[in-house]
């Protein structure tokens, strides 16, 4: 759609309009630059059954041609007229279903229409919006009863391998809750628990029971309990993709053969069924110990179906996390919801896909993914120095459009976990110029700008265990040492920023449930900000890339901020003010940030 001079895109596709609860909506605009300025304001004109108001809209993505702006509309029906005004210095633009151009020529503006059924509206849950994860791997995070270790358990600073056990259980999470209350966690990932021949437990022998090198049903749920007790909410990890090979219907079909019940439950490709010296049935990334299910067969997915049903009603778990899901058929999915949401429709239901998740996110199947996608712009940005600013400002701006906003407000955001290389050691080999012993804390400091946007950005920032003091390691199993408890062996700077910045994030609704607001990226200078807004409240966030200290002007303008306007920064109690619709900030120390609300 284009005016005499301006040229804009709106479509009824869900990047550019779709509700975010039954009488909410979020519209977007995209207006191209083409070389001219952005525009002075954009506003949208609405009527939903009664009058029309307007409301301004912000720039929520800047790409290097266009820029995004975005509302969330609050509406007393789930239906909604509307069109859009654009300001620039010498033109009143308003688009609608037709457009027209105000001022220099008058067009009818015909409006554009949308509604909804409220009840299929998309629904994430409200917790997760203000949960901060940790990712547990039990098995290495604390020995709680050294009387359920494997024989062959190692000592607990042995390095990892494939196989080895160091003997972490249950009850070892359960004694350090009062290391994760003082971290600021709300929620856990466990790895799975169910029984296993292995330290990992994606290889399943049994999912109705817990692993007993890691307790027993009776300590899981003395577990449940003092979390929630706590204030934190658990999630487990499961795969119904395949099984292992010690899995009872496995086993059964390793030993009748032809005659087993259960041989429709694998792909098996000839009988009699052997595992080596090559396995006879489809195996997961050709693992032999990994067997493939057969979901599609009714009985298994009956059975699957089973197990998330037990977990979550007998145990009042809050989540799965759901591994290989892209390998099971979407019709599964759909099922699976359908069965956990009946339980508890609080319950959290995450996918470890690693690339575009649209295709699991339409509101039948889960609430979010691992957000893979975050994690890789963030390290290429901050660690392996890949892109510009203004590159990131594109790259993470294109990744919010891909999603509905209640999905952008619920995605699982990483930086690192059992499957990757550590946070610390993604940053060291990036810079092992840094790298000698006398210098490790140089390695630490340039990780700061990446940590306060991961506990400033939208979606819900997930911890692996032991980066917040500094371990490292990977890929696997390097990743998967035992957590360190010696205090004289761990970052203290590091925990401490990490405990600050969660507290700061559990203490602002901006920070937890607001829009997200490029305001500049600076490659010259090496500076990012941006705002988060909920409602009338406002949160800014300054990172400084560069190895210098500086003063910085941040323009804020289209946030329409009055001028004298006083922030304080949260991290250091720094005092700034706008002038002449522009922060200025005294100082802004080199890799790092400031997180500055209103002075009231």
């Amino acid at each position: 759609m284009k005016g005499k001079d301006l040229r804009i895109a709106h479509r009824q596709s869900q990047r550019y309009i779709h509700p975010t609860g039954p009488n909410k909506v979020l519209v977007r605009l995209r207006i191209y630059l083409e070389g001219a300025a952005v525009p002075e304001s954009c506003s949208i004109l609405y009527s939903s059954g009664s009058g029309w108001h307007s409301s301004p809209m912000l720039i929520s993505v800047m790409t290097r041609d266009s820029v995004y702006y975005e509302v969330e509309l609050e509406l007393p029906n789930p239906m909604v007229k509307y069109y859009f005004e654009v300001k620039t210095e010498t033109t009143l633009y308003s688009y609608g279903d037709t457009a027209g151009v105000k001022d220099q020529q008058e067009v009818e503006i015909i409006p554009f229409v949308f509604d909804w059924v409220p009840a299929e509206v998309f629904i994430t849950p409200e917790w997760v919006r203000e949960a901060v994860f940790y990712q547990i791997f039990p098995e290495r995070f604390y020995n709680g009863n050294p009387k359920n270790d494997p024989k062959e358990t190692v000592p607990w600073d042995s390095s990892p391998s494939a196989t080895n056990f160091f003997g972490g259980d249950l009850e070892g999470i359960e004694k350090k809750i009062p290391y994760l209350v003082d971290l600021g966690i709300t929620a856990v990932w466990l790895t799975p628990i169910f029984t296993s021949v292995s330290n990992h437990k994606y290889n399943t022998s049994d999912y109705m029971n817990i692993d007993p090198h890691f307790g027993d049903k009776k300590t899981f749920r003395r577990l449940v309990q003092k979390l929630h007790d706590n204030g934190i909410r658990i999630i487990l990890d499961c795969v119904f993709n395949h099984t292992g090979t010690n899995f009872w219907a496995f086993r059964d079909v390793l030993k009748n053969g032809e005659a087993s019940r259960y041989k429709d439950w694998y792909y098996i490709n000839e009988f009699p069924v052997q595992i080596e010296p090559r396995p006879t049935y489809e195996c997961w990334w050709d693992i032999p110990d990994l067997p493939k299910l057969r979901v599609p067969n009714p009985e298994v997915r009956d059975y699957l179906l089973s197990v998330a049903a037990y977990w979550t009603e007998e145990f009042e778990i809050d989540g799965w996390r759901l591994d290989v899901p892209n390998e099971v058929s979407h019709d599964f999915w759909v099922e699976f919801r359908k069965v956990v949401k009946n339980i508890n429709p609080d319950c959290y239901i995450v996918g470890e896909i690693w690339d575009d998740g649209r295709p699991w996110l339409q509101g039948d199947q889960f609430d979010a993914v691992m957000n893979y996608l975050f994690r890789d712009n963030v390290l290429d940005f901050f660690a392996r120095k890949k892109m510009g600013v203004s590159d990131f400002e594109q790259h993470m701006g294109i990744l919010r459009l891909k999603y509905q906003q209640q999905v952008n407000l619920s995605l699982l955001n990483l930086m690192g976990s059992h499957d990757t290389a550590r946070m610390l050691t993604v940053f060291k080999e990036e810079r092992p110029h840094m790298a000698s012993a006398s210098e490790p804390e140089n390695i630490n400091r340039k990780m700061r700008p990446a940590i306060i946007f991961q506990m400033t950005y939208l979606g819900a920032p997930m911890i692996y265990y032991g980066d917040e003091i500094g371990m490292m390691g990977g890929p696997d199993p390097g990743c998967r040492k035992a957590m360190v408890w010696e205090v004289e062996e761990q970052d203290k700077t590091l925990l401490d920023l990490y405990t600050a910045l969660i507290k700061l994030r559990k203490e602002s609704e901006p920070l937890k449930k607001g829009a997200f607001l490029p305001l500049t990226a600076d490659d010259a200078n090496k500076v990012y900000a941006f705002a988060r807004k909920f409602a009338e409240q406002l949160c800014l966030v300054v990172l400084n890339l560069g190895s210098k200290d500086l003063e910085c002007s941040i323009p804020v303008r289209l946030l329409g901020l009055p001028e004298g306007i006083r922030f304080q920064d949260a991290l250091t109690t720094q005092e700034c003010a706008v002038k002449d619709n522009k922060l200025v900030i005294p100082l802004l120390e080199a890799d790092f940030g400031a997180i500055l609300t209103p002075i009231i």
